[in-house]
């Protein structure tokens, strides 16, 4: 290959790999990031069963207190491993006038190192919302609830009376409505801010416009998140822009899904209905860029990788629709 001198960046260059983000992308917001001690750590799960009945037993003095038996079971995460990668050629130095037997100053290689954080969080953006999609959550069916498009009439939209059937299955299986999300692709949350019941109650607010924190006040939830990431379905190729653009949150293009759930920071004992495990990688961080010199190429290579994987925790602490805009 002829690499030599591979170091892993740290200090800032190593920051804006971590931090760099596309506000479109929205998979924290719905799977928190769980920070794993060991990879295929287990993560136990308590059974509402035992949790929603009371261990009291009546004692007599001197006699032996019964000890109530916790029902439980695990799973296991099993992170992989993911990899993006770019680099900067010799006559790219050249052309910016640097010298080319130097590594690349941190403001040309910040372009490689964001490229880079841009494929590895797309990738998680697929792989959460592929993940929901085919899981069957408290609503009892696989991909959700088909609502047939009834959303999206302003007169006549379910939405409001879908909403709170969902929300009362979830609080008759524990789940608090403290901290309910409602997540929905960005063609459906457009639908519903038209919708007249919505209208109607806005006007009773201080809002002027149904943003997604206003249309959270409305429906008495924590937060309401709007998933408008895009997708290239066409195969871009070298020397082409090849783009059709399709949003990463419909499962069935252009007819809608929302999600209803519960969201927390990920602690030993708390309540998610779906979360993404990370392990850590060799030197000890979650997501590490490498960079070295190829001599027979004649680039410097950047190349970042991280370990995840996207679990469900808590089946019954979801509720998801599709089809909500469209037949």
């Amino acid at each position: 290959m002829g690499r030599q001198n591979v170091d892993i960046i740290t200090g800032y260059a190593q920051d804006i790999s971590i931090k760099f983000s596309d506000n479109e992308l929205k998979n924290t917001e719905i799977a928190p990031i769980l920070d794993m001690k060991a990879p295929g750590m287990k993560i136990t799960r308590y059974q509402r069963g035992e949790q929603y009945q009371s261990g009291r037993a009546k004692r007599q003095p001197g006699t032996e207190i019964e000890t109530t038996l916790v029902e439980r079971d695990s799973v296991t995460a099993q992170t992989e491993q993911y990899a993006a990668s770019d680099f900067i050629t010799r006559e790219d130095l050249r052309d910016a006038g640097l010298p080319t037997h130097l590594a690349p100053p941190i403001d040309l290689a910040s372009d490689s190192l964001e490229k880079n954080a841009k494929d590895l969080d797309l990738g998680r953006e697929l792989d959460v919302s592929s993940h929901i999609f085919a899981e069957t959550f408290v609503d009892g069916n696989a991909g959700g609830v088909d609502v047939g498009g009834t959303w999206a009439a302003a007169a006549t939209s379910t939405f409001l009376e879908d909403f709170d059937t969902a929300l009362v299955l979830l609080k008759k299986n524990g789940v608090s409505t403290m901290n309910l999300r409602l997540a929905m692709d960005f063609g459906t949350f457009q639908k519903i801010k038209r919708i007249d019941d919505i209208r109607e109650q806005l006007k009773y607010t201080s809002d002027r416009s149904l943003t997604a924190d206003a249309l959270a006040r409305i429906l008495q939830i924590s937060k309401v998140v709007v998933c408008g990431a895009i997708k290239n379905t066409a195969q871009a190729k070298a020397g082409t822009d090849n783009f059709t653009g399709g949003y990463v949150w419909e499962p069935n293009a252009g007819k809608g899904w929302a999600f209803l759930y519960n969201y927390v920071r990920p602690t030993k004992k708390s309540l998610n209905a779906v979360i993404q495990p990370r392990s850590r990688l060799d030197n000890k961080s979650w997501r590490i860029t490498e960079s070295y010199w190829d001599n027979k190429k004649k680039a410097w290579f950047y190349d970042s990788m991280e370990e995840t994987d996207v679990l469900t925790t808590a089946a019954a602490a979801g509720y998801q629709w599709k089809d909500t805009i469209a037949d």
